[in-house]
């Protein structure tokens, strides 16, 4: 049966103060709610360090990674797997989509600049400005991405791509001087540009349709559609889902 998982890490917002709480367990249950309503047969986990976490079946995070590095813990969950972050919005019933997702081997979706059409013509280019984790599906096992994680190297990164400028704070084991990747996004294009399995990745479907983000078709939009003709909404940043009143949350 079809898993659908939601990450909870303790401490989660990694910045340059530091680290800080953003989401609770209350945004567990609302997404657990959300998949139970617009779902039709599914089994519904939270990956987490949290013991506080209750009438959700819970798969314990093992390798202590700071904030969104915790992502990666994700990829040692044997598929099928549905992975939405703790601020996405489910509106409408999703089934069709799962259909059409369901047997392909990793589906995620691109880069923000190219939601636009996606082909298999400009697929490629888009997954090597780089991926978006917001959702994502495999179908059997994938732990290729966190084994490889575990055995990055700083000189790897650093020929991969020298320009990148943002302090990051990968996890305990790794050197604190790194500069290079700068989050579980960056992590995973890296990988699948290494492993030359860029070729495994189905995007999302309906990206820029029925899937969309917040930002971009509500909040920056001059005439945006409701958003009951929509299915599923993606935040990333600011305004969370709580914190906007377009949206029902």
């Amino acid at each position: 049966m079809l898993k659908v998982v939601v990450l909870f890490k303790k401490h989660n917002i990694i910045n340059r103060r530091g680290v800080h709480d953003e989401f609770t367990a209350n945004h567990v249950y609302k997404i657990r709610d959300m998949c139970l309503k617009y779902i039709t047969e599914h089994e519904f986990y939270c990956l987490t360090d949290c013991n506080k976490i209750t009438d959700v079946n819970t798969i314990p995070l093992v390798d202590d990674l700071q904030g969104w590095w915790s992502k990666l813990e994700l990829f040692k969950i044997s598929g099928p797997v549905l992975y939405l972050d703790l601020d996405v919005i489910i509106v409408n019933n999703i089934d069709d989509i799962i259909n059409e997702i369901k047997n392909n081997f990793f589906v995620c979706l691109t880069h923000w600049n190219y939601f636009k059409n996606v082909t298999e013509k400009n697929k490629q280019l888009a997954y090597v400005e780089g991926i978006n984790t917001s959702l994502m599906y495999w179908e059997n096992d994938i732990s290729f991405l966190y084994n490889e994680f575990k055995k990055i190297t700083l000189a790897e990164t650093k020929e991969y791509n020298n320009n990148k400028k943002e302090t990051n704070f990968l996890y305990n084991t790794f050197s604190k001087d790194w500069n290079i990747i700068r989050s579980d996004q960056d992590v995973v294009t890296f990988i699948l540009k290494k492993t030359n399995k860029n070729n495994i990745i189905t995007p999302f479907p309906r990206w820029g349709t029925d899937v969309v983000t917040f930002r971009r078709f509500f909040a920056r939009s001059k005439k945006p559609k409701h958003y009951s003709q929509r299915k599923i909404i993606v935040f990333h940043g600011s305004p969370r889902p709580w914190e906007q009143d377009i949206v029902p949350y």
